[in-house]
């Protein structure tokens, strides 16, 4: 070989060396992540996008979270746009978005498909400041949204899949004082399916229970609404949860206060829930009324599942039991009471029960019912009906 030959051949492997090496650096620089560190022990690392930890705002990719150097999350995907600055308590994050959020701590994995969440307001999480909500004329409704959130718990033995899980918007009007009333919010969750994980004592008891009640899994579903509106001097505020457990029961329970403004408004007020938060529920309590309420309750295998535990005595004896209790307690008014919660017991079907006084009635005075228990009972005019 001659020498010009030699130095080719020598030329050709530097070369490829050199391209080898331009390779490598290539790749380490595109997977290099940025690091911010949002406060003392919280860290966010990205592969790529930009974020503003000031303003909070930017839109990244391949996301991880940490917590005192520890890995305990991660992300596909991260949007956050704001207004404002987050030392101003009118700071709003107007849009915030996760996409395919993994979350582990322990024993416990999770992981959420979407987070979806709209004008939040920094001033909602501080004390003793005066929040942005109080401005109504400004207000932008406030959202959030979860899709497809799957929690794996290998230590309870369970595992718990939600398909959606929403905040309704809130809506605002204003008090008299010029401070700010929600008037509307709630959240719905339609489904929430848990089911048994792994072979733990704790899985094999809860797949047991199941079989023993013909499921092959729980299924829960839950909605709550909250109205408050200003009537007079009055705010009054009307409540609804509604929860089923398929195969088990419904339940429904709706409740209407009167309260006066001033006690309404103080409640907002955190500077009166420290030493004094007991006089300040008494003074609430005194400027609260009854409106009325409807519990209803239908049974779909609950009453049949307590039955075949063997731990009550069988129901006509316990719907005996009951009509001694409620008609010794309440001699004039008890028996329609009692019939109705016995053929309940003995027949399933629907319970309803339902107040409705007028005028309301004051909170503060059902103390009288150890006293004058009829006479409460014929004041909020307390019904109660079964349907088969």
């Amino acid at each position: 070989m001659t020498a010009l030959q030699q130095f080719l051949d020598r030329l050709k492997i530097n070369v490829a060396a050199i391209a080898i090496a331009a390779l490598c650096a290539f790749s380490q620089m595109a997977q290099a992540k940025t690091t911010i560190t949002l406060q003392d022990n919280i860290a966010i690392s990205f592969l790529s996008g930009q974020l503003d930890p000031i303003g909070y705002q930017g839109e990244i990719f391949d996301v991880e979270f940490y917590e005192d150097g520890a890995l305990f999350a991660t992300a596909g995907r991260v949007l956050v746009k704001s207004e404002g600055t987050p030392e101003e308590t009118d700071f709003v994050i107007q849009q915030f978005e996760i996409d395919n959020l993994e979350v582990v701590e322990e024993s416990t994995f999770m992981t959420v498909q979407s987070v979806r969440a709209r004008n939040f307001y920094i001033g909602w999480f501080v004390d003793d400041v005066t929040s942005p909500i109080g401005n109504p004329s400004v207000w932008r409704q406030a959202t959030i949204a979860l899709k497809h959130i799957e929690i794996m718990d290998e230590e309870a033995g369970v595992t718990t899949s939600i398909p959606h899980f929403a905040m309704a918007p809130f809506e605002v009007d204003r008090l008299s004082n010029g401070k700010a009333l929600l008037t509307s919010w709630g959240f719905e969750m339609p489904s929430m399916k848990i089911a048994p994980l792994g072979y733990s004592p704790a899985a094999i008891e809860f797949r047991r229970w199941l079989d023993a009640i013909e499921l092959p899994n729980l299924d829960f579903s839950l909605l709550t609404q909250q109205n408050n509106t200003i009537q007079g001097a009055d705010i009054v505020s009307n409540s609804l949860l509604q929860t089923r457990i398929a195969g088990i029961f419904d339940l429904a329970l709706r409740f209407e206060l009167h309260t006066s403004e001033d006690a309404f408004s103080r409640l907002s007020d955190p500077n009166l829930w420290g030493e004094d938060d007991k006089s300040y529920f008494s003074y609430f309590i005194a400027k609260t009324r009854l409106g009325g309420f409807n519990i209803m309750m239908r049974d779909l295998g609950l009453l049949a599942l307590l039955q075949e535990t063997g731990e009550i005595p069988p129901y006509f004896i316990v719907a005996d039991q009951l009509n001694t209790l409620i008609t010794s307690f309440l001699p004039e008014t008890g028996q329609p009471l009692a019939n109705a919660m016995g053929k309940f017991l003995q027949e399933g079907g629907s319970l309803e029960l339902s107040a409705k006084p007028q005028p309301p009635f004051k909170v503060e005075n059902f103390g009288y019912a150890l006293l004058m228990p009829d006479l409460v009972v014929r004041e909020i005019n307390l019904q109660a009906t079964h349907t088969p």
